[in-house]
């Protein structure tokens, strides 16, 4: 039967063993427990039927209304309910009274009633995710353990409310998701990504995207301010707050900044992915899991036998070094394809953290691994390397791939390629037997003072009349040309016209006598460009083979000087020459090391009263 006092309830936020409390205070009772008894403050507590139903008919309040903010016994290890709202166990308040000093002292202001029963808990005090009192925007204060931890009633009659100091103003951003948070316990919920989501689950993405932000993004702009400004719980509520795809946007950019490389994802992302990993299986993690596991999937180079939240399925992005792997191949020279290509840029970046999509990669290197080397080439042509290169640089034969190694340059050459110029070489040629009256490419190059390649060259363009093979292999060494057919020489006068024999363009031991120097300064010049040079037939040879021209050579020796030359101008020992240069802020064209000569501008030594007389 219903007592006969009357205490207001407040079915917005009002606990139910609030109001047994109250309701104790009003009948004169010394505590809760009194009017109770010690093991139905606990069931009053939890909600139990028999509990509820005694304090509804005490009270006059319904069943519904007075279940609203129990907290029932939790079916899941590790969480507890309090409204709409589920939490970890971590969020609980136990043993001690938590409130806000402002309430009680308004309740009792301002509520109906006798006095000491005005006081009522809020059910957001309850819980540690909400940190302070939105009403007042102050922090939320914890009593002694030796304050009753659960009579409020009892707790403002002793006055404990006045000893405890105040908690202090609350930071507006943290209130906002205080708010929130009220919110959701109070059945607050829409279809949106951050509603769709428990409560508990969006303190941990709160929480992270907040590390996140902090560790990866601290200028990111959030609410207007900077991410490095805002508490880590208020930066992520704002994000997440935005919708799924403000958080995959966060994301994105913290990779896109970084990097990372594929072994180091689980540490790029912090605890949480531990977290994730831990409750990947429970159901209210379901879109959380998935969103970060797909996005990472899309935009790391993570593949199949890696595991981020999840074991990955499926590759959508390559590394430099996880193609290399994949596809067989050379970093140096998977980075150097990509590159030529414009797929990535040239960076300084580890290959584990040069991403491009597995489509771009499929289509460059997909084929790659089967290119043939010049090596390989030859051996399927019958022919030697060198002459395989020099088909490639009088474009007889076109290669996929160009690269220098050390000094020298290499090719290599698809299987695609090859097979068309192979079939263009021998689509006009006739297996034939003895008394053909032709010769072979060999005795025809030596006869007429030409190179294969002036030969296959005509063969393609289709200039040679009779053209015959000995075999169906296929190699060089089996072809057959007419000699009367053929020029003296490419042009008639190609030889004289290359490398001249007048000495226009001076070989590199014509240069090195030039400029009195040795061999390792000639190409350290070369190197540095400082002397160009142009690839001209060798007339002996009748291979390419690299010239300077003489001109080139009179213009660098009128605008330069080497330091042994200054040295004897000024008739110095070298190493005090060089020392007095470089006191006077002399710097040669290039650094040097070992037995290359040091070479300064003539206009420098002048400006700077250096340059020796008569040299």
């Amino acid at each position: 039967m219903k007592l006969p006092v009357n205490v207001t309830f407040h079915p917005d936020s009002e606990t139910p063993l609030s109001l047994a409390s109250r309701l104790a205070r009003a009948m004169g009772c010394s505590s809760v427990a009194g009017l109770l008894g010690h093991s139905t403050v606990q069931a009053v507590a939890r909600g139990d039927e028999d509990a509820i139903t005694m304090l509804s008919s005490w009270s006059g309040v319904s069943v519904e209304q007075l279940r609203r903010f129990a907290v029932p016994t939790s079916e899941e290890a590790g969480e507890w309910r309090l409204g709409d709202a589920v939490f970890r166990k971590e969020m609980r308040v136990a043993g001690r009274f938590r409130f806000c000093p402002h309430c009680l002292v308004e309740d009792m202001d301002k509520g109906s009633g006798r006095p000491q029963s005005r006081p009522f808990e809020r059910a957001s005090w309850m819980t540690r995710a909400i940190m302070a009192c939105t009403h007042h925007r102050e922090l939320l204060v914890e009593a002694g353990d030796n304050a009753p931890a659960n009579d409020v009633a009892l707790f403002a009659a002793e006055g404990w409310h006045l000893e405890c100091q105040p908690g202090g103003p609350a930071d507006e951003t943290e209130l906002e998701v205080d708010a929130y948070i009220e919110g959701r316990i109070a059945g607050n919920r829409t279809q949106s990504f951050i509603d769709r989501q428990e409560v508990h689950v969006l303190l941990m993405l709160f929480q992270f995207l907040g590390w996140l932000l902090h560790n990866r993004l601290p200028s990111f702009i959030v609410g207007g301010k900077a991410a490095s400004t805002i508490g880590g719980r208020a930066a992520g509520f704002l994000v997440a707050r935005e919708g799924r795809e403000m958080v995959e946007r966060v994301v994105t950019e913290a990779i896109d900044l970084h990097r990372p490389a594929a072994n180091t994802i689980t540490e790029f992302f912090g605890s949480m992915v531990r977290h994730l990993r831990r409750n990947a299986a429970v159901p209210a993690y379901a879109e959380i899991v998935g969103l970060f596991q797909d996005h990472v999937e899309r935009h790391v180079p993570v593949g199949p036998g890696d595991r981020f939240v999840l074991p990955v399925q499926r590759r959508h992005l390559h590394s430099v070094r996880s193609a290399a792997v994949d596809y067989t191949l050379d970093r140096k020279r998977v980075r150097k394809l990509l590159e030529e290509q414009g797929l990535i840029a040239h960076s300084k970046l580890s290959d584990r953290r040069v991403y491009f999509s597995v489509a771009d990669a499929d289509e460059i290197l997909g084929d790659t691994a089967d290119n043939f080397t010049t090596v390989e080439v030859a051996a399927l042509l019958g022919t030697h390397e060198n002459r395989v290169r020099n088909f490639i640089e009088r474009g007889v034969l076109v290669p996929s791939e160009r690269g220098v190694k050390g000094e020298r340059p290499f090719y290599r050459v698809s299987k695609g390629a090859l097979d068309g110029f192979r079939s263009r070489l021998f689509e006009r040629t006739s297996l034939v037997g003895e008394g053909h009256g032709l010769v072979s490419l060999t005795t025809a190059c030596q006869r007429r003072s030409l190179t294969q390649a002036d030969v296959l060259e005509m063969i393609l363009e289709g200039r040679l009349a009779r053209v015959a093979r000995t075999d169906d292999s296929m190699t060089v060494r089996s072809l057959l040309v007419d000699l009367r057919a053929l020029p003296v020489s490419v042009d008639g006068n190609r030889v004289e016209g290359d490398c001249g024999n007048e000495g226009v363009y001076l070989n590199m031991t014509e240069v090195r006598n030039a400029l009195a120097t040795t061999d390792v300064t000639v190409a350290a010049l070369v190197k540095h460009r400082v002397l160009s040079v142009e690839s001209r037939t060798n007339p002996r040879t009748r291979r390419p083979q690299s010239f300077i021209h003489r001109d080139t050579v009179h213009a660098f020796l009128d605008s330069h000087r080497s330091l042994h030359m200054i040295a004897r101008g000024w008739r110095r020992n070298i190493a005090w020459m060089k020392d007095e240069l470089d006191q006077n802020g002399m710097k040669p064209i290039f650094e040097t090391t070992g037995k290359i000569a040091r070479y300064y501008r003539k206009e420098d030594l002048a400006r700077a009263s250096l340059l020796p007389p008569n040299v």
